[in-house]
């Protein structure tokens, strides 16, 4: 893994989990945080995740992506509209403050992580960047083995 230290950074900020960080006023471990992981799967989507999918994609229920949406819908966070390829559905996109919200928190993050990376040094984040994965991996494992039981 020989990576430039501009990439160490973006891959550390993608793979840590997300801890104790100011969103909207509440202060709240975001790796915890259901409404901060729904916002970053609908932000890497153009056209929009439908809330069957956003729940599949984090392991969430029904119910509880209909509760998260609607705390970001109240906060103007998202933006829900009906889906044009079969009117029955809905599409979620994040709105223009949404995106903004998503991006400080991002901001904040990756300066956690910069300074994480200051503090032990380039060598050790490669291998802290190594382990991360190795769990991340075993983790997918993991429940692909359970879907298979």
């Amino acid at each position: 893994m020989d990576l430039k230290i501009e990439e160490l950074i973006d891959e550390l900020t993608e793979q840590l989990p997300r801890r104790k960080i100011d969103w909207a006023g509440r202060t709240h471990s975001e790796g915890g945080s259901a409404a901060g992981a729904v916002m970053r799967c609908i932000a890497r989507s153009e056209t929009g995740v439908s809330p069957g999918d956003l729940g599949r994609m984090l392991g969430v229920t029904g119910p509880r992506i209909t509760v998260i949406l609607n705390e970001l819908e109240k906060r103007g966070h998202i933006h829900r509209a009906t889906a044009e390829e079969d009117r029955r559905g809905v599409v979620v996109t994040l709105t223009p403050e949404g995106k903004r919200t998503l991006k400080e928190f991002n901001d904040r993050y990756r300066a956690r992580v910069l300074r994480l990376m200051e503090k032990v040094g380039e060598d050790d984040a490669k291998a802290l960047l190594r382990i991360v994965r190795a769990v991340r991996e075993m983790e997918e494992e993991d429940r692909a083995a359970l879907k298979d039981n």
